[in-house]
C-alpha cells in the first residue's frame, strides 16, 4: 500500500525478535542477473472480440510486452495474466516458467495459489446469505460462531466490551492483530483456533484502526456455512465454482498437487540473487482467508460475475445491492485507500479502483478492478511477495484504458528522467535513516519504498509535482543542483506535510551553528505534560523534536521572527525570554493559537558518552566474566497476549555473541534461531528452513538476543543523541549505526548503563522493514552477571512479545553444536 501517513517514531533495541518476525513475514505469504532464458511471450489465448479490433490488439501486444519486462525486473520465475473488459476475456497469458528445473512454461492452465484474495469470495458467500435473509452485516459474531468471544477495548458503560460483527471481521477494524501462531504450524482445527483467538488481547481501539486478521476472517466462512447447512469448501463448490465453471479451482493443498499443471512455488533470494524451492502451507484452519487454487482462466469468470454486479451469463448468483456494499469503504487504510468487505477500495487516476493481493509461500496474486470502466484483471505468480503486485495494477490498467503512445514514444523516454534516480534518506514517521529508492524504467520513475512496494509516478504536472499513479493524495517534487542535472533532494507530499529526502550522500547547507543557537536548546513541556519537545541541533539545522510525533526541523525567523517548520509552514515556533532575557519558553503557533511550553530545569546538562555508560554497566567485566563462565543458558516463559499463546524458551549465548534462541509453543509449533559466528539460521514447524544472508546475516551479528555488555561492538557508530524519559525516569538515547541497516535506538539508565528500552526496524527477508518496540528491565545478578529477567518486544503485526527469565545456568553441550544449524 502506499506510503503510511507520518506517524510518531517510538524508541527501538536489539532484542528477542526471531517469532516476531517469523509471524510477521507470514502476512506476506532489484533487477539481478537472470537465472534462466525465459520462453517467449506468445499471443493471447483468446481472440480479440468485437469493436475496435485494432486499437484493442495494440493495447493488449503492448501490455504483454511490458508484464514480460516486469516479470524480469522482479525476479518472478513464471507469472500468468488475464484480463477482462465488460463480460469478455480479452487476454489470457503465461510468462516465464512454471518449474525452474524442468523449464515448463507458464500457460493459463497453471495452477498457482491464489492467497487473500479468496476474502472476496468468502465474503461474496456471506452475501448469498444475506440476499436469502439468513444472515446480516451486522449480525453479533458470537451469535454466528459462539466459539469466537473477542473482547475488544474500551469496554463500554455496562462494563461489557462491544459487539463484534461479521462486518467488523470483513474489515479488519477488531482492533486485534494477525495471530498468525495460531495457524501457522498446523496444530489447530478451525474451531479450536476460533477458541483460542476469544482469548487474545487488542493491540488497539475497537472500529479506530486496521489491523489485518486472517483468524477473525476464517470465522465469516463459518458463520456462512452454518447458516446454509454445510461446509466452507463445499458451499463454495456449490454456490461459485460449479456455477462460474470454475473446474480447475480447489481449497486444499493435496488438490492443488492433483493437478499436473500446479506451478512450483518459490522465493527470491535477495541476496545471493537466486529463487529457492518452497512446498505448498496447509491453509485448512483458516482456508476461508486463503486457501484457494486457480487459474487465471478460471479467475476470470470470478471477475466477470464482478463486472456483471452478480450476474453470470444471464444468471443472478448475489444481488448488485451486496455486490456495491462489499465495495463501500469501512475503515481508512492509509493515503486514501480503504477496506471494504473483503476487498480494498481506493482509485487510480480517479476511477474507482477495487482490488485485493495475496501472498502465500511460494506464491503471489493480485487481483484488480475498475468496475464503473468495465476493466478486470488477475494476476497470478508463484513468488512468494513481488513489488509487482502493486505495480500490476497500474500498468493493466494504464495499458488498458491509458493513452496509447504515439508511434515512436516508447523507444526512449518522453521526458528526461536522468536527474532523478537514486537513494535517498528518510527520516520521518515509521521510516529512520530508510532509503527510499527513485528508479527510471519503461519510462516512468517509481519510488520503491522500503518495507513496502515499488509505486510507479504519474508524469509531472505543471507545477513538477509527480503524483503516485495509483493514488494522487501522494505526491514528490525534486530540488536539482545549480546544473539542474542531478537532483539533490526528493521531497514527498502527503498528509499536508512537505518532507524532505536528500539524496544519499548530499549533506544540506548549515543554517546553524550550534554555538549560535545555544540558548534556545533544551527541553520544553506544555503545562500537564499533553505537549512535549527537545529543541536540539542535526544537519546545521534547528529542529524541535516532539514526543510521540516526529522531529521537525525548522526554518530560520524571517520578517516575522518564527520559526517556521520546514513540513508545514503554516506552523511556527518562537521563544520566550524572561526579565533577565533567558529564554524560559517556546511558543508554538498553530491554528491562530499561541501554546507555551515551558523550558525544563536542567535541559542544559552536558550528555553522558557511549563509552561512559559502558562504563557505568561494567560493560569489559561483564564480557570478561561471561568468556571465563563459557556458554551460559537463560530458561523460562514466553507469552504472546496478542495472540493468547505461552510456551517456554531456552536462550544460550557467548562471550563471543553467538546464541541459540529456542521456543516451545506447544500444538503451535517450535522454533530456533541459531548463530555460530558464521551462519545464522531459523528452523521451525511454522515455516521452511531460512539461511541468513547478507544484510540479514549481519542484522543478525549486530542483533543478538541480549543487549548486554559492549552493545556498540561491530556497529560503525554509536552516539548519545539527547535525553529521554519513560515512565519519569531519565533516560538516555543512544543511537547504533551500521552500513545497510537501520539505525537501532537504545534507551539507556545513565545512572546504571542498564538498557531499558529500545527502537528498532528489524528487517525480514520478502516483508521488508518491520518497527519494532521495546522493554527491557528486572537487572539481578545471576553467575556474577548483570541480566534482564523481563523483556517485552512488540510490532503490529504479531502484538506483544513477552519473556521472562526464570533461571540462569551454565551451559551444556559441544558449542558447535549449541550454536550451528539446529533441527526440530
Amino acid at each position: 500500500m502506499p506510503p503510511q501517513r507520518p506517524s510518531s517514531p517510538r524508541l527501538r533495541p536489539r532484542s528477542w525478535l526471531g517469532l516476531a518476525l517469523l509471524m510477521s513475514t507470514l502476512a506476506c505469504v532489484g533487477k539481478a542477473k537472470e537465472t534462466t532464458s525465459p520462453p517467449t511471450a506468445g499471443p493471447p489465448t483468446t481472440a480479440v472480440p468485437s469493436g475496435d479490433e485494432e486499437e484493442l490488439a495494440a493495447r493488449l501486444e503492448r501490455l504483454a510486452a511490458r508484464l514480460e519486462q516486469a516479470r524480469v525486473d522482479n525476479h518472478i520465475p513464471g507469472m500468468a495474466v488475464a484480463v477482462v473488459k465488460g463480460d469478455e476475456l480479452v487476454f489470457a497469458q503465461g510468462f516465464g516458467y512454471a518449474d525452474l528445473e524442468s523449464k515448463r512454461e507458464v500457460t493459463p492452465e497453471s495452477v498457482f495459489a491464489v492467497g487473500s484474495t479468496t476474502k472476496a469470495f468468502t465474503t461474496t458467500l456471506a452475501a448469498m446469505q444475506i440476499d436469502a435473509g439468513k444472515l446480516r452485516w451486522d449480525d453479533a459474531v458470537v451469535d454466528r460462531v459462539p466459539e469466537l468471544k473477542l473482547a475488544p477495548r474500551p469496554v463500554q458503560a455496562d462494563g461489557k466490551p462491544p459487539q463484534t460483527t461479521l462486518r467488523d471481521l470483513l474489515s479488519h477494524r477488531t482492533g486485534f492483530t494477525r495471530m498468525s501462531v495460531l495457524w501457522a504450524s498446523g496444530g489447530l482445527s478451525r474451531p479450536d483456533m476460533l477458541a483460542q483467538a476469544s482469548h487474545a488481547e487488542p493491540i488497539a481501539d475497537f472500529r479506530k484502526e486496521f489491523h489485518y486478521n486472517n483468524v477473525n476472517f476464517a470465522a465469516v466462512g463459518e458463520a456462512a456455512a452454518r447458516t446454509a447447512d454445510t461446509t466452507w469448501s463445499a458451499m463454495l463448490q456449490e454456490r461459485i465454482f460449479e456455477p462460474l465453471g470454475m473446474g480447475h479451482t480447489t481449497v486444499t493443498v493435496a488438490g492443488a498437487q492433483a493437478d499436473p499443471n500446479l506451478a512450483q512455488g518459490y522465493r527470491w533470494r535477495e541476496e545471493s540473487e537466486r529463487h529457492e524451492a518452497l512446498p505448498m502451507r496447509d491453509l485448512e484452519a483458516i482456508a476461508p482467508a486463503g486457501a484457494i487454487n486457480s487459474t487465471v482462466l478460471d479467475m476470470s469468470q470470478w471477475l466477470r460475475l464482478q463486472l456483471g454486479r452478480g450476474v453470470f451469463e444471464g444468471e443472478r448468483l448475489v444481488s448488485e445491492e451486496r455486490i456495491e456494499e462489499m465495495w463501500t469503504p469501512q475503515i481508512e487504510i492509509g493515503a486514501g485507500l480503504h477496506y471494504g468487505l473483503g476487498w480494498m477500495v481506493g482509485a487510480w487516476r480517479g476511477h474507482r479502483m477495487v482490488e485485493h493481493g495475496g501472498n502465500i509461500d511460494g506464491y503471489a496474486a493480485e487481483v484488480g478492478m475498475l468496475p464503473d470502466d468495465g476493466i478486470a484483471f488477475v494476476l497470478l505468480t508463484n513468488t512468494s511477495s513481488t513489488p509487482f503486485q502493486r505495480g500490476s495494477l497500474d500498468l493493466v490498467f494504464d495499458s488498458m484504458i491509458g493513452e496509447l503512445p504515439r508511434a515512436g514514444e516508447e523507444a526512449g523516454p518522453t521526458l528526461d528522467l536522468s536527474p532523478y534516480p537514486g537513494k535517498y534518506v528518510a527520516d520521518f514517521g515509521p521510516f529512520d535513516d530508510a532509503r527510499f529508492t527513485v528508479l527510471a524504467e519503461g519510462g516512468s520513475l517509481h519510488v520503491d519504498v522500503p518495507g513496502q512496494t515499488k509505486y510507479e509516478l504519474a508524469p509531472p504536472n505543471e507545477q513538477g509535482r509527480w503524483a503516485f499513479a495509483i493514488t494522487d493524495q501522494i505526491q514528490v517534487y525534486f530540488d536539482l543542483d545549480e546544473t539542474g542535472k542531478r537532483a539533490q533532494v526528493l521531497h514527498m507530499l502527503q498528509g499536508g506535510l512537505d518532507l524532505e529526502l536528500p539524496r544519499e550522500g548530499y549533506a544540506f547547507p548549515p543554517e546553524v551553528e550550534p554555538a549560535e543557537v545555544a540558548e534556545l536548546l533544551g527541553r520544553y513541556e506544555e503545562e500537564g505534560g499533553k505537549l512535549k519537545a527537545t529543541v536540539r541541533v542535526a544537519r546545521g539545522r534547528l529542529v524541535a523534536d516532539v514526543d510521540g510525533q516526529m522531529a521537525f526541523d525548522l526554518r530560520k525567523p524571517g520578517e516575522d521572527g518564527r520559526w517556521h517548520l520546514r513540513a508545514r509552514d503554516s506552523i511556527a515556533v518562537s521563544f520566550r525570554r524572561d526579565a533577565k532575557g533567558k529564554v524560559d519558553a517556546m511558543i508554538l503557533h498553530q491554528d491562530g493559537k499561541d501554546v507555551p511550553l515551558t523550558r525544563k530545569a536542567g535541559a542544559e546538562r552536558p550528555l553522558p558518552t557511549v563509552q561512559a555508560l559502558l562504563a557505568k554497566s561494567k560493560a569489559e567485566a561483564f564480557e570478561a566474566r561471561l568468556a571465563k563462565l563459557g556458554p551460559i543458558e537463560l530458561r523460562g516463559k514466553v507469552r504472546m497476549p496478542s495472540s493468547a499463546v505461552e510456551g517456554r524458551f531456552r536462550l544460550v549465548i557467548d562471550a563471543e555473541h553467538h546464541h541459540r534462541m529456542e521456543l516451545d509453543l506447544g500444538v503451535h509449533g517450535r522454533a530456533i534461531d541459531t548463530y555460530d559466528g558464521k551462519e545464522a539460521w531459523s528452523v521451525s514447524t511454522m515455516g521452511p528452513p531460512t539461511q541468513a544472508e547478507g544484510k540479514y546475516l549481519r542484522q543478525t551479528q549486530l542483533g543478538g538476543p541480549l543487549t548486554v555488555g559492549d552493545w556498540s561492538a561491530g556497529f560503525d557508530d554509536a552516539r548519545v543523541e539527547g535525553w529521554a524519559s519513560r515512565d519519569g525516569k531519565e533516560l538516555v538515547e543512544v543511537v547504533l549505526r551500521a552500513k545497510d541497516l537501520p539505525p537501532r535506538r537504545l534507551l539507556v539508565d545513565p545512572k546504571t548503563g542498564d538498557v531499558l528500552g529500545f527502537d528498532a526496524v528489524e528487517l525480514a527477508e520478502g516483508a521488508g522493514g518491520i518497527p519494532t518496540q521495546g522493554e527491557v528491565g528486572e537487572y539481578r545478578r545471576e553467575l556474577g552477571l548483570r541480566l534482564p529477567h523481563h523483556l517485552r518486544s512488540f510490532n503490529v503485526h504479531a502484538g506483544a512479545t513477552i519473556f521472562e527469565v526464570e533461571t540462569v545456568t551454565k551451559a551444556q553441550g559441544d558449542p558447535a553444536e549449541l550454536f550451528g544449524r539446529a533441527s526440530l
